[in-house]
């Protein structure tokens, strides 16, 4: 009898556990939505040669801009662009 009465504490106390773990998984269950997905497909392009690829356009347009500045500072000129900008604004 010993033995059968702590088999069933230990299996009601294992019971209520997964009980209350089930309760909160159906809670969250109720949070998830439908999300339409789209039927449009956008090939990514990845791997070290596009990264490579990358790097060199970002720092050949970081030199460009800077040779910009330096050249409008240099002659006094201003950027056409920037003035074009401020008058839209």
């Amino acid at each position: 009898m010993v033995a059968t009465d702590a088999y069933t504490d230990a299996l009601r106390t294992m019971w209520y556990f997964y009980l209350a773990i089930a309760a909160l998984g159906f809670c969250a269950s109720l949070a998830i939505t439908k999300n339409q997905l789209s039927k449009e497909h956008e090939v990514q392009k990845q791997g070290l040669e596009e990264q490579e690829r990358h790097r060199k356009e970002d720092k050949r347009l970081s030199q460009m801009s800077a040779k910009r500045k330096s050249g409008d500072m240099e002659h006094g000129m201003k950027d056409p662009e920037r003035e074009a900008e401020k008058v839209r604004a």
